[in-house]
């Protein structure tokens, strides 16, 4: 299957058009876009690929379909859709007013900042996530980060790491098919750990509501 494997260079060059000079490759493992830069010039329909990398949408504004194998999501903002890699993606449909942010991470990034079995299965268990406002506000603080992060002149890796990481664990709480993983006491310390953690290095001052 990986001979088949479209990565996103391969991505742009293939399913978008007009000019896209304002797109900037990152080469590093987990790549961050805005999506109001992708939308506009995405050729829909998008035929099932497989796509390299594990993929996280944060939708703030506008819908998308997008199919998993067999199965056809209508995400609707304000949302969060997760397909993970070794999994057939098409897109069907995009609002080219779409915002949010669009995440692709290397394989080998999350086997090494998540390395726990059973948070890794989030990509299994609960693709589209439905959010509450103040959810996705929060969810979105962070994206930013990320982003901002990520595109410095000297990205810190463990900083970035550790964002996304409590990217992640925020998205998994929000998520009703992981309450029970949740309850785990050993993944509450981690969340917290990683919060603290991200805060004491003074770049995030928002506390995750509950």
């Amino acid at each position: 299957m990986d001979k088949n494997k479209i990565n996103a260079d391969e991505f742009v060059s293939k399913f978008m058009e007009g000019s896209l000079q304002h797109i900037t490759y990152i080469r590093t493992p987990i790549k961050i876009f805005a999506l109001k830069d992708i939308a506009p010039y995405l050729r829909t329909p998008i035929p099932p690929i497989f796509f390299g990398y594990n993929l996280l949408i944060h939708l703030t504004k506008g819908y998308f379909q997008h199919q998993i194998e067999s199965t056809k999501f209508m995400v609707k903002a304000p949302a969060v859709m997760i397909a993970n890699y070794g999994h057939i993606s098409a897109i069907n449909e995009v609002d080219r007013q779409a915002e949010g942010y669009c995440v692709l991470i290397k394989e080998q990034a999350m086997t090494s900042i998540l390395r726990d079995q059973e948070t890794l299965n989030i990509f299994n268990i609960a693709p589209l996530i439905n959010l509450k406002e103040e959810d996705s506000a929060d969810l979105n603080v962070l994206l930013e980060l990320l982003y901002k992060e990520i595109y410095d002149e000297k990205p810190y890796t463990s900083y970035y790491e550790s964002i996304f990481k409590t990217i992640l664990l925020k998205i998994m709480k929000l998520s009703d098919a992981n309450k029970k993983l949740l309850q785990s006491p050993r993944d509450s310390h981690v969340f917290q750990a990683t919060c603290i953690s991200a805060f004491c290095q003074g770049k995030i001052g928002i506390l995750l509501r509950g």
